[in-house]
């Protein structure tokens, strides 16, 4: 059952997709003030829908709410309606960070569908990032700046702190140390970890990466060791 965030102003559109929602056994939450939506949101909730009107380069709250969801949780999908169909609008929303844009009128069974689409594609990569392995066979102990990584027990010590490792976090950790002081581009990464990831977006990536500077106490707004190399990709430093 999928929990959804919904934040439509016109009363007669949200009593339609909410019926609908009740008819797909969707779960749902009602917010009457988009504003409210960055406080409500939690990892339970699977895509937030919101309706924006016509005016949307000129709002500066949309950026602002948009940038606070982002901060929180940087997978959720965010589906925008709207009867603004001015395509550097659309440019503008896709580049804050939403995942799709439905211009009015729009179908509601496409509507559905899109949202589902768009959830079964989150769930996979999510269950792609929570699974581990039964055992690894390299029994490394490496050390990057502060912390110690124990490869064998998918550990990561920083300080007094302990920090356990996913699968594909050490999957790419290790590819990381492999390349170290090369960039390595997304698509390397996602071929490299995945082999086939149609169903994937390179937005893992960098939820990886987030996860691993938090790990290794990285500055993410100025990291000394995994470095962003813009349009491009991640590389790990050569002396760490």
């Amino acid at each position: 059952m999928y929990n959804i965030l919904i934040s439509i102003s016109n009363k007669s559109e949200k009593e339609r997709i909410i019926e609908k929602f009740k008819y797909k056994l969707f779960n749902y939450l009602d917010v009457l003030d988009i504003n409210e939506i960055p406080k409500l949101i939690n990892y339970n909730h699977d895509l937030i829908l919101l309706e924006f009107g016509e005016k949307i380069e000129s709002e500066l709250d949309i950026s602002d709410i948009i940038n606070k969801i982002r901060e929180i949780n940087k997978l959720i999908p965010i589906i925008v309606i709207s009867e603004n169909n001015n395509i550097q609008d659309k440019v503008y929303l896709f580049n804050l960070g939403i995942d799709d844009y439905i211009s009015k009128p729009y179908s509601l069974e496409e509507l559905i569908a899109r949202i589902e689409a768009f959830i079964r594609k989150i769930k996979l990569i999510q269950s792609s990032i929570d699974i581990k392995p039964k055992s690894f066979n390299n029994q490394e102990v490496v050390r990057i700046g502060n912390s110690t990584i124990f490869l064998d027990k998918m550990i990561i010590k920083t300080g007094n702190e302990v920090f356990h490792l996913k699968n594909k976090e050490l999957e790419v950790l290790k590819l990381l140390l492999k390349n170290k002081g090369n960039v390595m581009s997304r698509d390397f990464i996602m071929k490299e970890i995945w082999g086939r990831y149609e169903f994937l977006s390179d937005r893992v990536i960098d939820i990886i990466i987030v996860s691993l500077r938090k790990k290794l106490k990285d500055n993410a707004r100025n990291p000394k060791y995994i470095k962003t190399i813009n349009g491009v990709g991640y590389k790990l430093e050569d002396e760490i």
